[in-house]
């Protein structure tokens, strides 16, 4: 059977090494989406997609886009109006978020410019181990999850991330 584009440029095949699997599958338990366009739904798309193709998740165990829009912050922390997202969850959105700004210091927010990203391992209030792909724009996010997505396809570690990466493009 022929592969379209598509297929040839983002293929997710499964992870066979199955400790590594187990790994990436440890370390992803939930997707957070703090935000919502049109932009931020194809990154919450394709990580749901890869990510279940890669591990090899059936429907019923495949990461489903959670999309919040409102936070509170409180003292420098975040306090979601929902329960907290699950540990070991997947957090995506802009600065715009509090809850990914409250995660990214100064200098890391200086870094990102229009089109950057950082993909950062976090304990959101100090317990809860978490993955965040944040930006200043939604195109930034986009970028960022393909670059998770490469990380993992490339069979590398994700723990303990600490990736920026801001194109110079003008």
């Amino acid at each position: 059977q022929a592969e379209n584009g598509y297929e040839l440029w983002l293929r997710y095949e499964k992870i066979t090494d199955v400790g590594l699997r187990q790994q990436y599958k440890n370390t992803f338990k939930g997707l957070i989406v703090t935000g919502h366009s049109a932009t931020l739904d194809i990154a919450a798309r394709e990580l749901s997609s890869g990510i279940g193709k890669m591990l090899n998740l059936d429907a019923t165990a495949k990461l489903t886009p959670l999309f919040l829009h409102k936070t509170k912050l409180i003292k420098g922390g975040v306090r979601l109006k929902t329960p907290p997202p699950p540990p070991h969850s997947l957090i995506i959105g802009t600065t715009q978020s509090p809850l990914i700004d409250s995660n990214l210091t100064s200098a890391e927010k200086q870094q990102l410019g229009e089109q950057g990203y950082i993909i950062k391992s976090i304990q959101l209030n100090g317990q809860y181990p978490m993955t965040i792909i944040g930006a200043n724009t939604d195109i930034g996010v986009l970028y960022g999850s393909f670059r998770l997505l490469r990380l993992m396809a490339n069979h590398q570690s994700i723990t303990h991330l600490h990736i920026i990466d801001a194109p110079k493009l003008k």
